[in-house]
Protein backbone atom coordinates (compact mmCIF):
# COMPACT_ATOMS: atom_id res chain seq x y z
CA UNK A 1 0.00 0.00 0.00
CA UNK A 2 1.29 3.25 -0.69
CA UNK A 3 1.67 6.35 1.07
CA UNK A 4 -0.69 8.68 -0.07
CA UNK A 5 -3.23 5.56 0.68
CA UNK A 6 -2.24 5.36 4.29
CA UNK A 7 -2.55 9.29 4.51
CA UNK A 8 -6.46 8.77 3.08
CA UNK A 9 -7.69 5.88 4.66
CA UNK A 10 -6.31 7.76 8.07
CA UNK A 11 -7.86 10.70 7.30
CA UNK A 12 -11.39 8.76 6.99
CA UNK A 13 -11.00 6.97 10.04
CA UNK A 14 -10.06 10.50 11.63
CA UNK A 15 -12.94 12.09 10.19
CA UNK A 16 -15.48 9.08 10.81
CA UNK A 17 -14.22 9.83 14.75
CA UNK A 18 -14.99 13.02 14.61
CA UNK A 19 -18.48 12.71 12.80
CA UNK A 20 -19.65 10.32 15.56
CA UNK A 21 -18.68 12.94 18.24
CA UNK A 22 -19.84 16.17 16.59
CA UNK A 23 -23.35 14.19 16.60
CA UNK A 24 -23.43 14.66 20.47
CA UNK A 25 -24.09 18.30 21.24
CA UNK A 26 -21.98 18.34 24.60
CA UNK A 27 -19.11 20.56 23.90
CA UNK A 28 -17.08 18.49 26.22
CA UNK A 29 -17.06 15.56 24.48
CA UNK A 30 -16.19 17.55 21.14
CA UNK A 31 -13.82 19.46 23.05
CA UNK A 32 -11.68 16.28 24.16
CA UNK A 33 -12.15 14.65 21.08
CA UNK A 34 -10.16 18.00 19.81
CA UNK A 35 -7.92 17.97 22.32
CA UNK A 36 -6.60 13.84 22.12
CA UNK A 37 -6.23 14.58 18.80
CA UNK A 38 -3.63 17.60 18.90
CA UNK A 39 -6.69 19.96 17.35
CA UNK A 40 -6.75 22.68 19.90
CA UNK A 41 -4.04 24.73 18.57
CA UNK A 42 -5.82 25.63 15.40
CA UNK A 43 -6.64 29.84 15.07
CA UNK A 44 -10.36 30.42 16.00
CA UNK A 45 -12.65 33.69 15.16
CA UNK A 46 -16.22 34.25 16.93
CA UNK A 47 -18.96 34.66 14.37
CA UNK A 48 -19.45 38.45 15.21
CA UNK A 49 -15.37 38.90 15.35
CA UNK A 50 -15.84 38.00 11.80
CA UNK A 51 -18.16 40.28 10.55
CA UNK A 52 -16.36 43.09 12.23
CA UNK A 53 -13.83 42.09 9.80
CA UNK A 54 -12.08 45.38 7.82
CA UNK A 55 -9.85 42.84 5.70
CA UNK A 56 -11.03 40.73 3.03
CA UNK A 57 -11.54 37.42 4.37
CA UNK A 58 -12.43 34.13 2.26
CA UNK A 59 -14.80 32.20 3.60
CA UNK A 60 -15.16 28.57 2.75
CA UNK A 61 -18.62 26.80 4.18
CA UNK A 62 -17.37 23.04 4.11
CA UNK A 63 -20.79 21.45 4.96
CA UNK A 64 -22.64 19.23 2.43
CA UNK A 65 -24.50 20.92 -0.47
CA UNK A 66 -27.93 19.29 0.85
CA UNK A 67 -27.35 20.84 4.65
CA UNK A 68 -26.33 23.96 3.31
CA UNK A 69 -29.85 23.73 1.09
CA UNK A 70 -31.83 22.17 4.43
CA UNK A 71 -30.47 24.65 6.73
CA UNK A 72 -29.61 27.70 4.68
CA UNK A 73 -26.29 29.28 4.62
CA UNK A 74 -23.87 32.45 6.46
CA UNK A 75 -25.46 35.78 5.28
CA UNK A 76 -22.38 38.59 4.51
CA UNK A 77 -24.22 41.68 3.04
CA UNK A 78 -23.65 43.98 6.12
CA UNK A 79 -19.69 42.69 4.97
CA UNK A 80 -18.74 43.28 1.88
CA UNK A 81 -14.81 42.13 3.02
CA UNK A 82 -16.04 38.59 3.25
CA UNK A 83 -16.55 36.18 0.10
CA UNK A 84 -18.41 33.24 0.44
CA UNK A 85 -17.36 30.13 -0.84
CA UNK A 86 -18.88 26.41 -0.92
CA UNK A 87 -16.51 23.87 -0.89
CA UNK A 88 -17.89 20.66 0.65
CA UNK A 89 -15.02 18.45 1.82
CA UNK A 90 -15.10 14.22 1.48
CA UNK A 91 -12.24 13.03 3.40
CA UNK A 92 -11.87 10.81 0.21
CA UNK A 93 -11.23 13.70 -2.23
CA UNK A 94 -9.54 15.75 -0.17
CA UNK A 95 -6.98 16.44 -2.82
CA UNK A 96 -9.69 18.16 -4.92
CA UNK A 97 -10.78 20.22 -2.04
CA UNK A 98 -7.26 21.68 -1.61
CA UNK A 99 -7.08 22.66 -5.48
CA UNK A 100 -10.74 24.33 -5.18
CA UNK A 101 -8.92 26.19 -2.02
CA UNK A 102 -5.92 27.54 -3.69
CA UNK A 103 -8.03 27.95 -6.71
CA UNK A 104 -10.26 30.14 -4.58
CA UNK A 105 -7.53 32.07 -2.88
CA UNK A 106 -5.45 33.17 -6.43
CA UNK A 107 -8.70 35.47 -7.30
CA UNK A 108 -7.27 38.05 -4.60
CA UNK A 109 -5.50 38.64 -1.60
CA UNK A 110 -6.90 37.94 1.53
CA UNK A 111 -6.11 38.62 4.76
CA UNK A 112 -7.61 35.38 6.42
CA UNK A 113 -9.12 31.93 5.32
CA UNK A 114 -11.87 31.09 7.63
CA UNK A 115 -13.68 27.55 7.56
CA UNK A 116 -16.80 26.56 8.95
CA UNK A 117 -18.25 23.48 9.33
CA UNK A 118 -21.24 22.16 11.49
CA UNK A 119 -20.16 22.17 14.91
CA UNK A 120 -16.81 23.87 14.33
CA UNK A 121 -14.80 20.24 14.69
CA UNK A 122 -14.43 19.10 11.57
CA UNK A 123 -13.02 22.33 9.96
CA UNK A 124 -10.28 21.64 12.61
CA UNK A 125 -8.67 18.68 11.08
CA UNK A 126 -9.62 20.10 7.50
CA UNK A 127 -7.64 23.66 8.80
CA UNK A 128 -4.85 20.95 9.85
CA UNK A 129 -4.59 19.88 6.51
CA UNK A 130 -4.70 23.03 4.88
CA UNK A 131 -1.70 24.16 6.85
CA UNK A 132 0.14 21.45 6.53
CA UNK A 133 -0.44 22.56 2.57
CA UNK A 134 1.65 25.46 3.10
CA UNK A 135 -1.62 27.57 3.15
CA UNK A 136 -1.49 30.76 6.08
CA UNK A 137 -3.44 32.38 8.07
CA UNK A 138 -6.51 29.26 8.30
CA UNK A 139 -8.98 30.33 10.68
CA UNK A 140 -12.07 28.45 11.71
CA UNK A 141 -15.53 29.72 12.50
CA UNK A 142 -16.13 28.98 16.48
CA UNK A 143 -19.03 27.11 16.80
CA UNK A 144 -19.32 26.27 12.76
CA UNK A 145 -22.91 27.18 11.28
CA UNK A 146 -24.83 25.57 13.94
CA UNK A 147 -23.08 25.00 17.36
CA UNK A 148 -23.12 26.08 21.01
CA UNK A 149 -21.13 29.68 19.96
CA UNK A 150 -21.69 29.33 16.39
CA UNK A 151 -23.67 31.55 13.73
CA UNK A 152 -26.78 30.26 14.17
CA UNK A 153 -27.03 31.01 17.85
CA UNK A 154 -25.17 34.35 17.63
CA UNK A 155 -28.29 35.56 16.16
CA UNK A 156 -26.37 36.16 12.62
CA UNK A 157 -28.08 36.21 9.24
CA UNK A 158 -28.56 33.26 7.33
CA UNK A 159 -30.40 32.76 3.79
CA UNK A 160 -32.24 29.72 2.75
CA UNK A 161 -31.78 28.31 -0.62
Amino acid sequence: MNFGKIIGLVLIVLLGILAVFSAYNHQGIRGYCASIMGLGNVNTVSSKDLMNSKEPVLFIDTRSLDAIKQSGRHHFAQNKKIDYVSIPFSATESNKFISKVFESLKKKKYSKLVLSCYKGVSAKVIAKILIKSDIDNVYVLLGGFDGDEGWVNSGLPIVKS
